[in-house]
């Protein structure tokens, strides 16, 4: 069993396929506390994971441990690879362990573990499907449940006015950072309460969304404004990019965070600006949407259920140490 810490050597290790595209910037970015794999005689890594137990998310009253960057060859490696993980996570002091996640609930995590055979979306998690069953198999069990829905047509009308006073644009490219930055504060506000929810740096927040710029289409982003210039809502969507991959007509979006400062919830601003993003996404010629990767008691989730069915199901797991 090799472990290392450094973001090169980590990065190294890729190994069999995993929802996380290591390289060194994203190690650098996502900060394991180490990282553990497995060889092959030839040196070649047949497992791999990364955990982390510094600034973790609180649940109940433990000590959390994160698994992420998770790869494995087989159900034996991983059986090795996870039983060395608890250990080392109860060494570090942690009573439970959750996973897959890459550090924070910012970054990639979840198991997909159901759904239609429709092809993965841009910025959805994708792995061997035999990863699930490897952390079943080795004690740990649902923790979490989320979906993911498919809005087979967009709204061809504009909705009604907005039920608060607002105004609602696109982001502005020309001022990347300083509207980065707004966005920051806005959902670290309402996100505070969502499941396993931990803050992380405005540096590394800007690092993550800078690098999502070159697939950002700015008109799809839109921003909800009071008239005293206060940020109170955002929705994210992006053109599902794996479409063009496929070589077929970019004619989806997905919808990758829908937020209302919680000063405002609850007044049906955050349906009215789903509703709006969707009818602009129209305007341009998109035809379906996606509403990613929802946690099953989100208001989000609560929100979407009007607009289409689910196509996927995920699973975050966890086990105590």
């Amino acid at each position: 069993m090799i472990e290392r810490q450094a973001p090169p050597a980590i990065a190294a290790l890729s190994g069999p396929p995993s929802a996380s595209r290591l390289t060194t910037d994203t190690v650098a970015l996502h900060s394991p506390d180490t990282h553990l794999a497995l060889s092959n005689d030839d040196g070649s890594c047949r497992a791999r994971c990364s955990l982390w137990w510094t600034d973790t998310p609180a649940y109940d009253d433990h000590t959390v441990g994160l698994v992420g960057h998770y790869a494995a060859a087989d159900a034996s490696v991983a059986r090795t690879l996870l039983e060395r993980a608890r250990e080392r996570l109860r060494d570090a002091g942690c009573t439970y362990a959750i996973g897959p996640m890459d550090g924070a609930t910012w970054f990639t995590y979840r198991f997909v573990t159901g759904g239609t055979d429709r092809p993965p979306f841009f910025l959805e998690p994708t792995h061997p499907p035999s990863y699930p069953e490897h952390f079943v198999e080795n004690g740990f069990s649902s923790l979490a449940e989320y979906v993911s829905a498919y809005a087979p047509e967009l709204n061809a009308e504009p909705p009604a006015s907005p039920p608060l006073d607002v105004t609602v644009r696109p982001l502005n490219p020309q001022r990347a950072e300083a509207e980065l930055s707004r966005l920051y504060g806005l959902v670290t506000d309402s996100f505070a309460a969502n499941f396993l929810y931990a803050p992380i740096a405005e540096e590394t927040f800007l690092r993550l969304y800078q690098g999502l710029m070159p697939s950002i289409d700015p008109s799809l982003v839109r921003l909800v404004e009071t008239p005293d210039d206060r940020l109170v809502g955002i929705a994210f969507l992006v053109p599902d990019q794996h479409q063009a991959a496929r070589d077929e007509t970019v004619d989806t979006v997905v919808a990758k965070t829908l937020a209302v400062h919680p000063d405002v919830a609850g007044q049906g601003l955050g349906s009215w600006l789903l509703a709006e993003a969707q009818w602009r996404a129209r305007q341009q010629g998109y035809e379906h949407a996606v509403h990613a990767l929802m946690h099953e008691t989100n208001r989000s989730r609560r929100i979407s259920r009007h607009y289409g069915d689910v196509i996927r199901r995920y699973t975050l797991f966890g086990q105590e140490l």
